[in-house]
């Protein structure tokens, strides 16, 4: 089973979001759009390029160069898309935005290192998204059923 993370930005800078957040008003999408590329190089604005991203469709090179776009929701859906390549889930893995390693994390392609890795991540919902791989070995996830959020320990039991 894929977790499919819905995310909401309020508009309120990193880590103003958290998997279940709501919004009493709306936000401004919170990625940074102060070119038309993103710095990712491919053209468009942040919708598109978030458009892009989503597709099967999309060649294997433009997901390599939105995986370093300035819009977190564009890792966000590299970091989801199962034709991303591995090398890239490795990079991702890293993202300072939790979100982004939570899609790394929840991508069926990643790696079982790279995995293990992420179950010690300090952010509980990529620890969540981990618990929720099927990959993930059964030691890990019977480390992650010790995890001191609730929603961590309830998916390591699957």
């Amino acid at each position: 089973m894929i977790v499919k993370l819905t995310l909401k930005d309020c508009g309120t800078g990193a880590g103003g979001f958290q998997p279940g957040n709501t919004c009493a008003s709306g936000g401004d999408g919170g990625g940074e759009r102060s070119s038309a590329d993103g710095g990712s190089g491919v053209g468009g604005n942040a919708d598109s390029r978030r458009s892009t991203a989503q597709k099967p469709s999309t060649p294997v090179a433009t997901l390599v160069a939105l995986s370093k776009d300035r819009d977190r929701f564009v890792r966000v859906i590299v970091a989801s898309n199962q034709k991303t390549p591995v090398a890239t889930l490795v990079e991702l893995s890293n993202d300072r935005e939790w979100s982004a390693r939570a899609g790394v994390a929840e991508n069926p392609n990643t790696p079982v290192d790279t995995l293990v890795k992420l179950s010690k991540d300090g952010d509980w919902g990529v620890r969540f998204a981990v618990a929720k791989n099927p990959k993930t070995p059964s030691d890990t996830l019977a480390e992650l059923t010790n995890d001191k959020h609730r929603e961590v320990r309830i998916a390591a039991r699957r």
